[in-house]
C-alpha cells in the first residue's frame, strides 16, 4: 500500500514547487517495481488517440 501512497503523492506534488524531489516516483522503472497483482501499475507517457477521444468527451461534459 505504500507504493500507491508514494505514487498519489507524487501526482499531487507535481503542482507545488518540489515537484522535482517526488518525479523519481512517477517512472516506469518505479511504476514497474510496485506493481504487484493487487495494484497492476503501468506508466503511460501519450493517451491513445481512441481513448483521448472518450477524455475529450467527459472534460466537455
Amino acid at each position: 500500500m505504500v507504493s500507491v501512497k508514494a505514487i498519489a503523492l507524487a501526482f499531487a506534488a507535481q503542482m507545488t514547487p518540489e515537484a522535482k524531489n517526488y518525479a523519481i516516483f512517477l517512472t516506469s522503472d518505479y511504476a514497474e517495481f510496485t506493481s504487484t497483482a493487487a495494484f497492476p501499475f503501468r506508466l503511460i507517457t501519450q493517451i491513445p488517440s481512441d481513448a483521448m477521444a472518450v477524455v475529450k468527451e467527459f472534460v466537455e461534459k
